[in-house]
């Protein structure tokens, strides 16, 4: 009798046991799953935090570059997306923008804006671990500024004159220039030299932005604002691919000298060249010219409407010489909208544009790898978007005028970070 008391005081005292271990392991799983369960709330405003940073800096940086770099105008655009997606400045949220970036692969880097968001979230499942707020920040980088609507991008990272104008050579952006160089004398300007850069309505843009420094000499000045040190900019049209070789394959040329001709849109083996006093007219369509260049020499005159002309990296180049007038549209559809001449990006082949050449071609010129000179009263205009060589000089009283559009519906951002 006494041995059965003994086992049922020791049955109860187990019993009394397993119950506070059960009851304190209730707490502890609630106190878990409440942090569990908060947490899950958290990670759903984290990336509705997210989503508006986003938003936040995307617009900033079109406000950035339509505004002319206005900080206020960005921070201002950043502050309504962040209300547009249920972060209204205030009530525990916070907004701050650098311009530019104070941290991530970009601190430092002006062409980039930054936003930071944080906000503070209310506990609660967890409440019982505390009665302060939960704190949730979401950061974004957008690339694109004023200079991302530069008329004119010279690419080379360190020539020496990636930009020179001599002997009264001239050039007028409408949209302002970037040289990538980093040399001390990456533009230079000499014997009355200039160039002369300006965002229309935007005076408080710099618009002549060098990743190096400049020179000049003999008289050779720049009118514009001018900011060095500035950081280069990638390669806009790094993605654009080649054309394919399609259409009628045309061999046997150069064409006839003198004479009308029409031009038709396929692959010209050995590539093109015109002279004599032709007159050309091209139908709209890609013209490859392959293992062959495009040259316009000795009075031709030639006009295109929704042309684009692509030079194959295998020798052949642009070579407008020689008095020739050339008047060419790009096409307003398809992968190369927008694009007039094309040089492979692969080919380092001079393009040269000399001798009183009058040459008006809207749209694009894209010669990644080239130099590009003009010399002997050659005369260009460029109207509405850009021209993007390796480098460029500019000589012997040769005028260039690069028209661009720097309108918002034309800017460029995109997120980086």
């Amino acid at each position: 009798m006494r041995t059965r008391r003994l086992r049922d005081r020791a049955s109860s005292a187990r019993r009394g046991t397993v119950a506070v271990l059960v009851a304190f392991s209730m707490i502890v799983l609630l106190g878990i799953l409440a942090l569990v369960l908060d947490g899950g709330l958290l990670l759903i405003e984290r990336r509705h935090a997210q989503a508006a940073a986003d938003s936040a800096a995307l617009a900033a940086s079109l406000a950035f570059q339509d505004e002319g770099g206005d900080l206020s105008a960005a921070r201002s655009a950043a502050l309504s997306y962040a209300a547009a997606n249920g972060f209204p400045e205030g009530d525990g949220n916070t907004l701050t923008l650098n311009a530019p970036p104070a941290s991530g692969r970009f601190a430092g880097d002006d062409s980039h804006l930054e936003v930071i968001l944080t906000s503070r979230s209310p506990r609660y499942f967890s409440a019982i671990w505390g009665a302060d707020a939960l704190t949730v920040s979401a950061r974004a980088v957008a690339r694109g500024g004023p200079e991302s609507s530069a008329s004119l991008i010279l690419l080379d990272p360190n020539r020496s004159g990636a930009l020179a104008l001599m002997g009264q050579g001239k050039i007028v952006t409408d949209a302002g220039i970037q040289v990538n160089s980093i040399h001390p004398t990456a533009v230079t300007a000499s014997n009355t030299g200039h160039t002369r850069a300006a965002t229309a309505g935007k005076p408080g843009v710099p618009v002549i932005k060098v990743a190096g420094n400049y020179a000049t000499s003999s008289g050779g000045y720049f009118s514009g604002q001018v900011k060095t040190g500035s950081p280069p900019v990638a390669d806009p049209l790094a993605n654009l691919p080649v054309p394919p070789q399609a259409g009628h394959v045309y061999n046997g040329l150069p064409f006839p000298q003198w004479g009308t001709r029409t031009m038709h849109p396929g692959v010209y083996q050995g590539g093109v060249t015109l002279g004599g006093g032709m007159r050309i007219t091209m139908e709209p369509g890609t013209y490859y010219m392959r293992n062959g260049g495009f040259t316009v020499a000795n009075g031709v005159r030639i006009t295109g409407h929704e042309v684009m002309i692509y030079v194959d990296p295998n020798g052949g180049r642009f070579s407008f010489q020689g008095g020739g007038q050339i008047d060419l549209t790009p096409p307003t559809s398809g992968p190369f909208e927008g694009i007039t001449l094309y040089q492979d990006r692969n080919s380092t082949q001079d393009i040269s544009i000399a001798n009183g050449s009058t040459t008006t071609i809207s749209g694009t010129i894209y010669a990644a790898g080239a130099r590009v000179s003009f010399a002997g009263g050659a005369q260009f205009n460029q109207f509405g978007t850009r021209f993007i060589a390796k480098s460029m000089e500019i000589s012997n009283n040769a005028f260039v005028g690069v028209g661009g559009d720097d309108s918002p519906g034309n800017a460029s951002v995109k997120l980086v970070e």
